[in-house]
């Protein structure tokens, strides 16, 4: 008798957790925040336990002045709105970084300063980080960036915690497949679906609609997947049909897994819905999604590395006199500038950014790699929408190819920063 009690409770005490993070800020990356705004209302569609879900977005999309819809987020062209609204989000504005994204994973509410992750090795986890990503590393919009080392050292420190029974995390970024690639262990029960392979951008989908201010609604990959969470029933669909139908739908980008691949059979209702019932949209209205999405301007899909100027450039289009049109030409002639710089960096460690791109690496040496770019940053500024990917691409090559290993090669480095910038 006392074994059955037990053996109830410790079924009676298995949860679900979800973290969503949306790493950027700005008009222009709408998309990001959207992405996890559709996930939050998909868990909650799917009986989700709304307190186990942790979200941290910067929240300066729905109020933009550039929103034509004040108040609302349309995740795909005369879609619903999935705004969540201020009091949904746990980490909003400077609050969304990579330390608190790290504490918050760790269960340590001291340094996240708010909810955290309240899991035992019983509970399983649902992550999804949506922004840009680059060689080893991936964005938030205020503070350093998150690399692989620490990201991974994060998950480590859940594995040998105890902190979960499994871990099922998407990440949507360009070159993700670097934060993984060759260090996520097989044997951890952490499964890891990444846009991108480590040498790709991902692409941002529904780019250019006036009716939706120019900017682009969501990403091509968080879409895929999406649509299906949305629309199947997820405790017969399993994580196994999720990667395959979502990477053969994907067009733009190579869909990448890592990690433990021993649990891709189970049921995605396992991460993404609550235990009771299924709820999923019923055929009839499955279908009407499809023909309206079907019959809108669907606008086109960009790489995440051209959102940006896409964007403006769109905006600017319509209304060729308009600040707008103003910030697109600014943006556009620093685009050019960043461009020169960058060739220049690369020139100066004899290759071609196209080659560095095309190589993309998470470094061995990642403190070194964290040096190279904080200095960069400390003398040219911080990296932007024009300058990080190739930038880093280039310092990810230098630093794995030993061009920064004895102290005069750094300063050297340093003496040319202060000649570019």
């Amino acid at each position: 008798m006392n074994l059955i009690l037990f053996g109830l409770f410790v079924l009676s005490s298995c949860e679900n957790w979800a973290v969503l993070v949306a790493g950027s800020d700005g008009w222009s990356n709408y998309r990001h925040q959207c992405d996890c705004f559709r996930n939050w209302q998909i868990l909650k569609k799917n009986n989700f336990k709304m307190e186990n879900v942790i979200t941290m977005c910067y929240d300066d999309i729905a109020g933009n002045s550039r929103n034509p819809f004040p108040g609302q987020m349309f995740n795909y062209p005369d879609g619903p709105n999935v705004y969540i609204g201020t009091e949904n989000i746990d980490y909003i504005g400077r609050d969304v970084t990579a330390e608190k994204f790290y504490a918050v994973l760790k269960g340590d509410r001291a340094k996240a300063g708010g909810k955290v992750l309240e899991t035992t090795e019983n509970d399983n986890i649902f992550i999804h980080y949506n922004d840009h990503g680059s060689s080893g590393l991936i964005c938030f919009p205020t503070g350093g960036y998150a690399y692989a080392k620490d990201l991974n050292a994060a998950l480590e420190y859940m594995t040998a915690n105890k902190r979960y029974k499994r871990i099922l995390f998407y990440m949507e970024a360009c070159y993700s497949g670097t934060m993984f690639d060759s260090i996520l262990k097989s044997n951890t029960n952490i499964y890891a679906v990444t846009a991108a392979n480590t040498k790709e951008s991902s692409y941002a989908e529904y780019c250019g609609i006036s009716k939706y201010g120019g900017t682009c609604l969501s990403n091509e990959f968080s879409q895929r997947w999406m649509e299906i969470s949305d629309a199947e029933d997820l405790k017969s669909y399993s994580i196994q049909q999720q990667f395959e139908t979502t990477r053969s739908k994907t067009k733009g980008s190579h869909v990448m897994e890592y990690g433990d691949l021993g649990f891709k059979s189970l049921p995605l209702a396992e991460f993404q819905a609550g235990t009771n019932e299924k709820s999923f949209l019923p055929p009839d209205l499955q279908e009407y999604v499809h023909m309206m999405k079907k019959s809108s301007d669907m606008g086109v899909s960009v790489p995440q590395t051209e959102a940006h100027i896409f964007s403006l450039q769109s905006m600017a289009e319509n209304d060729p006199f308009s600040t707008v049109a103003q910030e697109y030409h600014e943006q556009y002639q620093l685009k050019i500038e960043e461009s020169r710089r960058s060739d220049s960096l690369a020139a100066y460690f004899q290759m071609t950014v196209k080659d560095a791109l095309t190589r993309s690496v998470s470094p061995d040496d990642s403190d070194l790699y964290k040096w190279t770019i904080e200095t960069y940053e400390e003398k040219c500024g911080r990296l932007n929408e024009f300058s990080l990917w190739s930038n880093t691409a280039v310092l990810a090559q230098a630093v794995q190819n030993g061009k920064l290993n004895d102290a005069k090669a750094r300063r050297q480095y340093v003496s040319l920063l202060k000649r570019i910038c």
